[in-house]
């Protein structure tokens, strides 16, 4: 198979969870979760997911914490994907005991609990299979069975090789929906890879999805919140340097990820977006490839866990991108001051290492 090189390490655990759904799933109830704000990779994997169970007679609903984000929501609408889906999907904005009516959990793009807010300490009450492509997080410790793969860039991927071995097809809309999804999380093909680049062969020619549908149901226009965020974040921005890199930190209360995204193209090397949600503060980072290759830190695996366990949270999310959740009090000058504190630290001490 054009793929075997790629998946091969997860071959057998698709295997077994193909062999799970067709022997031990049949008559029982799914819950499958997202992370909160389900962004178009994660609803998309947790679409073709339903499809597939739908399709050997196992009931499953779709669980998110706090909904979808704006761009899902346009791209489901787009596809005439929202009637379809609004009695399967279940905006989950209270009742957390509604996990008592399930057999299994499927859990997917996500690595830690606190990622799944209002199910964050109800999931474990239940076995669950993990789906995802983040770096291990505090999900895997508890997982009946996972699913992962740190170097696709997308779950989409991980989801559309599990349709492509299980034989059962998909809808055009809902290959056309995972299709969105790899081109959402890789800005467009930006953070690709050749198994990527193969996966989306695989997914046009084998599943039908369509590519042009794809694009132009992620373009948008963006709102007005949206652009006066990303003007405040600018208005705010801190800069500090290490060596020759130019880290930006700044902070708003919501398009922390757009903020982010839109400092990086003014010229940061890596950028900090710190926000208060609640009793909680959130720090979501990205940086460009060159970082990474510059410093060898993914911030996913090195410096967002390592900045939760300072701040009495978690975090994860992939190299260029990553989330930090914590009960830290909310003080801008001292969180970045922690940022950029373990930043260098872990940066001097790639340097000396490299020498």
């Amino acid at each position: 198979m054009l793929l075997g090189k790629y998946w091969k390490e997860n071959l057998e655990n698709i295997k077994r969870l193909l062999e799970k759904i067709y022997s031990d799933l049949p008559g029982k109830t799914i819950f499958i979760i997202t992370h909160r704000n389900a962004d178009p990779d994660a609803i998309a994997s947790a679409i073709a997911l339903h499809e597939i169970l739908s399709k050997v007679k196992i009931k499953s609903y779709i669980l998110l914490p706090e909904g979808m984000n704006e761009i899902s929501k346009q791209v489901m609408e787009k596809l005439g994907l929202s009637d379809k889906y609004r009695y399967n999907i279940i905006d989950l904005r209270k009742g957390e005991k509604i996990l008592i009516n399930t057999d299994i959990l499927i859990i997917v793009d996500t690595n830690n609990p606190e990622q799944l807010g209002l199910l964050a300490h109800y999931v474990f009450d239940k076995p669950f299979i993990l789906i995802d492509h983040h770096q291990p997080g505090k999900l895997w410790r508890k997982a009946s069975m996972i699913i992962s793969d740190n170097n696709a860039r997308s779950t989409s991927e991980i989801v559309t090789n599990i349709a492509l071995l299980s034989g059962l097809g998909l809808p055009r809309s809902i290959s056309t929906l995972l299709l969105s999804g790899i081109l959402y999380d890789t800005r467009r093909f930006i953070y690709a890879t050749e198994k990527t680049f193969l996966t989306v062969y695989r997914l046009i020619s084998s599943l039908g999805a369509d590519y042009l549908k794809a694009q132009s149901v992620l373009q948008h226009e963006m709102s007005i919140p949206e652009r006066i965020a990303r003007l405040k974040a600018a208005q705010r921005i801190v800069i500090k340097k290490i060596n020759e890199l130019i880290i930006a930190y700044s902070h708003v209360s919501a398009y922390e990820s757009s903020c982010a995204r839109a400092i990086l193209e003014l010229g940061a090397d890596a950028v900090f977006i710190v926000s208060r949600h609640k009793e909680k503060i959130r720090i979501v980072g990205r940086a460009k490839q060159s970082f990474i290759k510059i410093t060898g830190i993914s911030l996913g695996r090195d410096l967002m866990p390592y900045l939760g366990g300072l701040l009495g949270g978690s975090g994860g999310g992939h190299d260029t991108a990553g989330v930090v959740e914590a009960t830290a009090k909310y003080d801008f000058k001292r969180i970045i001051n922690i940022v950029h504190k373990a930043l260098e630290k872990m940066i001097l001490s790639s340097s000396k290492q490299a020498l």
